[in-house]
C-alpha cells in the first residue's frame, strides 16, 4: 500500500508539472509567434483551458483514489497498533487462579 501511495504522489506531481510546462510553452508560443494565431477561430488560449480542464479532472481522480488508500493503509495500522496492545496488554496479567483453590501447575 505504501508503494501504491508513493505512485499516486509521483502521478499527481507527473501530470501538475507536465500541464504547467505545456501552459508555459503555449504562452511563449503565443508571444514568440502571435502571426500563427491570428488565423484560428478560437482564442489561443483555449487549447491550455482545454488541458487544464482534462488535467484537473485526472488529478481529481488521482486525489481521490489516493485518499482511499491513505485511509485503508491507515485502518491496516491501526488494527496493528491495537492487536499489539491488547497482546502486550494480556502478556503483563497475571495468571487467573484456580477456582477450585488448587495451585496452577505448568
Amino acid at each position: 500500500m505504501k508503494k501504491l501511495n508513493g505512485l499516486m504522489n509521483l502521478l499527481i506531481a507527473c501530470w501538475a508539472g507536465l500541464f504547467l510546462g505545456y501552459g508555459l510553452f503555449e504562452i511563449w508560443d503565443y508571444f514568440r509567434f502571435p502571426e500563427l494565431y491570428r488565423g484560428i477561430e478560437v482564442p489561443w488560449y483555449m487549447s491550455i483551458l482545454f488541458r487544464g480542464l482534462m488535467v484537473m479532472v485526472l488529478l481529481v481522480v488521482l486525489i481521490l483514489l489516493k485518499t482511499a488508500v491513505s485511509r485503508s493503509l491507515f485502518r491496516k495500522e491501526e488494527k496493528k497498533r491495537l492487536r499489539e496492545a491488547e497482546e502486550a496488554k494480556q502478556a503483563e496479567q497475571p495468571p487467573v487462579p484456580d477456582p477450585a483453590g488448587e495451585p496452577e501447575t505448568k
